[in-house]
C-alpha cells in the first residue's frame, strides 16, 4: 500500500505545542520551575509568642500625677490664699483652661507664676502638674 501511511510517520498529536518563532528551541522544552515559597521569615510563626518587650512611652508624655499630688497642692494653694479667694478661684480656673487646652503649657507657667508672684514653694510646686519637658525653676 503505497498511499498509506506507518503509524511512526503520522503527523504528530494535535495537542503539541507549536514552536514560538524567535524562542530556541531548547527554551521552549524546558521545564519551567515552580514559582519558589516566600522565604521562611516572611511566613507567620505559629509557635509559641516571644515574651512581650515593654512597649516604649509616648513621645513627650505627661508625667504621673498622683491624684494625693495634686489635693496636696491643692491644700497648700486653698491655706496660703484662704482670706483671698479671689487667687484661689483664678487659679482653679487656669487650671481649667490648661486641661481643656485653652491655654498651652508656657501660658499656664506664664500665667501662675504671675498669680503666685511672691510664693515660691507654690510656684515651685506647680511642677507637679507640669508635662514632662517644662519645668519652673
Amino acid at each position: 500500500m503505497q498511499g498509506s501511511r506507518s503509524m511512526s510517520e503520522e503527523a504528530p498529536p494535535t495537542s503539541a505545542v507549536p514552536p514560538v518563532s524567535g524562542v530556541p528551541e531548547a527554551a521552549q522544552s524546558a521545564p519551567v520551575p515552580a514559582p519558589s515559597a516566600p522565604p521562611a521569615a516572611a511566613a507567620p510563626v505559629a509557635s509559641a509568642p516571644a515574651p512581650a518587650a515593654p512597649a516604649p512611652a509616648p513621645a513627650a508624655p505627661a508625667r504621673e500625677l498622683k491624684v494625693e499630688d495634686a489635693l496636696l497642692y491643692l491644700d497648700q494653694v486653698k491655706h496660703e490664699f484662704g482670706d483671698r479667694p479671689r487667687i484661689y478661684n483664678e487659679f482653679l480656673e487656669i487650671m481649667k483652661n490648661f486641661k481643656a487646652q485653652t491655654i498651652d503649657t508656657p501660658g499656664v507657667i506664664t500665667r501662675v507664676s504671675n498669680l503666685f508672684r511672691g510664693y515660691n514653694n507654690l510656684i515651685l510646686g506647680f511642677n507637679t502638674f507640669l508635662p514632662d519637658g517644662y519645668k519652673i525653676e
